[in-house]
């Protein structure tokens, strides 16, 4: 009787393909970082073992740095993915057509996300990307989506409730025209004027679950100081601006934290409870010469002040794709039954 040799790996990455289709969760060319889903190469997410709630969603798109490809032949649909924080499971959230290049928004509630894209080139002497007037919306509980084709590239861009609003600017660059573009599942409606528009000023300092702000105080008495990044985070009753006001010598100020590094304040818990921070650095090797980049993501507890490493990304300085910088939303929605 034969013996027929076993291919362990080749088993392997059926088992993990089985628990993805199993349990909705992402392995990405059977590379897995913990037991039950998996992350792409070169993406550690560190669970810990605190209470956190909400989702870390993020683009991934292959080939974005292989540049020695032409122009035409970079073109590959995008996957919008989500970290659950609290089942610690990967999803693959939508995809996208294919694209050339694409950016990643996100209502705070995560009831919403939108990509915009650009899926053509220039046909000028010097070929180049189009504009990104495409979004792909989709919105969740129901997980519907459709694309909507805006008029010019948006300024900005504002979720409210199921309603993504996009402001853009028409016309001759010298005398343009303001439009506002408000989409919900179903339809798209473009206003001539201000009336039914958002609040576009609306702004949400960074506030703890007790009242509190948080903001960096590298230079506090100077005007110049960056509230979002840098190495000294401190806390106060005030924002970064009135505390300079209400308390100039900064004796009501709290440091939380220090870091040896300067870093960036990206994106606050559902339970305003931590923190997400990001530090990024140029890539080393091969491909990090092209254009990639490694980023590293702490999470801090904004009453403690301890931090930890939570994400470590070097998916473009190990390969060719790329993945957006996380954003941090509410908790990831039930599953809705199409029946």
């Amino acid at each position: 009787m034969s013996v027929q040799p076993v291919d362990a790996l080749g088993q392997m990455k059926s088992i993990l393909v089985i628990l993805a289709a199993l349990t909705g969760s992402a392995v990405w060319g059977g590379h897995a970082n913990f037991t039950e889903t998996g992350l792409p190469p070169g993406l550690v997410f560190n669970p810990g073992t605190e209470p956190l709630t909400g989702q870390l969603v993020f683009l991934y798109l292959s080939n974005a740095w292989a540049l020695e490809r032409p122009l035409a032949q970079r073109k590959a649909p995008a996957t919008v993915c989500s970290i659950d924080l609290c089942a610690k499971r990967v999803r693959l959230v939508v995809e996208t057509p294919p694209v050339f290049t694409c950016a990643l928004f996100a209502a705070p509630d995560g009831a919403a996300l939108c990509v915009e894209y650009c899926d053509s080139l220039t046909r000028d002497a010097f070929a180049s990307y189009g504009p990104a007037t495409n979004a792909l919306l989709y919105f969740e509980p129901k997980r519907l989506q459709r694309i909507v084709h805006l008029p010019a590239v948006p300024d900005e861009r504002l979720f409210v409730g199921s309603n993504v609003f996009f402001k853009v600017h028409v016309g001759d660059p010298a005398n343009y025209a303001t439009r506002i573009v408000r989409c919900d599942p179903e339809n798209t409606v473009t206003l001539e004027d201000s009336a039914g528009a958002p609040n576009w000023s609306s702004f949400e300092y960074r506030k703890r679950s007790d009242g509190q702000y948080v903001f960096f105080a590298d230079r506090f008495r100077s005007e110049w100081n960056d509230p979002d990044s840098g190495r000294n985070l401190v806390v106060s009753p005030w924002t970064a601006s009135w505390a300079r006001i209400e308390d100039p010598r900064g004796k009501r100020l709290k440091r939380l934290a220090r870091f040896r590094r300067r870093v960036l304040l990206d994106y606050m818990s559902p339970c305003h409870r931590y923190a997400l921070m990001r530090r990024s650095a140029p890539a080393k090797g091969k491909v990090g010469e092209l254009g990639g980049g490694v980023s590293t993501y702490y999470l801090i507890d904004l009453f403690t002040g301890k931090y930890r490493v939570l994400i470590e990304d070097a998916v473009a300085n190990e390969t060719h794709n790329y993945i957006s910088y996380m954003v941090w939303v509410g908790e990831p929605p039930s599953t809705v039954s199409n029946n």
